[in-house]
């Protein structure tokens, strides 16, 4: 099974930052596996760029068949900006899935 988590820097961010998210991927069911990964960006922030193989698509950034060793842990990392749009107080989300699992981080805008 994958398990998914996901953290963020810097958090608060201003309009114009770049946040760097990290997506950890752990896979423990005694085989290797190859598992597509989604991020859906929320409307407050802009693709910037991802880690080897991700690209962006449409709303969403995506990484196809991210190898995954059985008991090990994979990292990739997405960098957004913050919209220009973004409102002092506003909570932008980030929402990341593979497979069956999927995590959320949120940023908090602080002007």
């Amino acid at each position: 099974d994958v398990t998914i988590s996901v953290s963020d820097s810097p958090d608060p961010a201003q309009v114009g930052d770049i946040v760097t998210y990290t997506i950890r991927l752990e896979y423990n069911d005694n085989t290797d596996a190859f598992v597509d990964v989604a991020a859906h960006l929320d409307s407050g922030m802009s693709y910037y760029s991802a880690s080897t193989g991700g690209y962006r698509d449409g709303g969403q950034v995506r990484w196809d068949n991210v190898d995954v060793n059985d008991g090990s842990t994979r990292t990739l990392t997405l960098r957004v900006r913050i919209n220009n749009d973004a409102i002092d107080g506003q909570t932008l989300r980030l929402n990341v899935s593979a497979d069956n699992a999927d995590d959320q981080e949120t940023t908090r805008i602080d002007n």
